[in-house]
């Protein structure tokens, strides 16, 4: 079964801002966010390489120079591919491209078929089938990346000095960076002055 490009039906101004990856029939390949004129820039004065032949609101067509079109994940983000493993916080990316801040999930046995009791904020509660699962996307925990002192996700000061992190409150333990996700997300404290 051939499954429809994720462009099929969609405008140029719809898919602005997604990231792509497109292959050339030369084999050139070039990466980066649609504009709305269905183009990837390639330079800051506002350059685009042209993928679709179409531009704002007429539906993407590919230029025949083009080989493939794949939508690639930010790089701030998890994907998830399992539906089991949806949850609190995650982006629910449905197959026609709508996403869904998830708020909370219930899970509930519906026949053979389980189905997702999303709660999207703004919009309020409704249940998401399996079958309009696409993929989710989950927020990659933000690491301190740099020595200094670093507010958790409960204000708690760390200092981090480049391999290990230590909770000011107890500075005969560290922790390495990876055992600290739970923490997450992490930002730099700032320098408040008396």
């Amino acid at each position: 079964m051939n499954e429809k490009p994720f462009w099929e039906g969609k405008t140029c101004e719809e898919m602005a801002g997604l990231p792509v990856k497109a292959v050339f029939k030369n084999g050139v390949t070039i990466t980066g966010q649609l504009s709305r004129f269905g183009g990837i820039p390639i330079s800051t004065e506002g350059m685009n390489s042209p993928i679709s032949i179409s531009s704002n609101t007429l539906n993407f067509r590919p230029h025949r120079e083009i080989s493939s079109v794949e939508l690639l994940d930010s790089l701030e983000y998890e994907r998830i591919d399992n539906i089991e493993d949806v949850r609190e916080g995650d982006i629910f990316v449905a197959k026609d491209l709508n996403r869904y801040s998830v708020c909370s999930v219930l899970r509930k046995e519906h026949g053979e078929d389980n189905i997702i009791q999303v709660h999207v904020v703004g919009v309020g509660q409704f249940a998401i089938l399996r079958s309009a699962f696409s993929y989710a996307l989950r927020p990659k925990p933000q690491l301190p990346d740099k020595p200094g002192l670093w507010l958790d996700k409960d204000d708690a000061v760390w200092c981090f000095d480049g391999d290990f992190l230590r909770p000011l409150n107890d500075i005969e333990d560290a922790w390495s960076v990876s055992r600290t996700t739970q923490f997450a997300p992490f930002r730099p404290a700032k320098v408040v002055e008396a």
